[in-house]
């Protein structure tokens, strides 16, 4: 089965672009906190996720997602109800996290 983004208003889907990635959502019994929170962010009312939900690259900030609990792509920040100026600040957020991973 081709992978879809479950993500509200989102038609991303596998085998398109070559620069999309898609994740699974976090599994319940290892990271029940990234889960609740990825949840939260997707904003599907009424949804449990199963193993056919992934979530595509372009939810992310810088194009990727994060274990890293103080990575601005822990969790899942760019969709269609989110505004452009708050786009903007993530984005900053995101250079501003990677410079300081370069220097550890």
């Amino acid at each position: 089965m081709p992978k879809s983004c479950c993500a509200v208003g989102c038609t991303n889907r596998g085998g398109g672009r070559s620069d999309l990635r898609f994740f699974r959502i976090p599994a319940e019994s290892r990271y029940p906190e990234q889960r609740r929170q990825w949840i939260a962010a997707i904003r599907r009312v009424n949804w449990v996720p199963d193993e056919n939900s992934w979530l595509c690259s372009d939810h992310f900030v810088g194009g990727d997602s994060s274990k890293d609990q103080l990575s601005p792509a822990y969790v899942p920040q760019i969709f269609s109800h989110t505004r452009s100026p708050v786009k903007r600040k993530l984005e900053r957020d995101w250079e501003a996290y990677e410079r300081r991973a370069k220097r550890r």
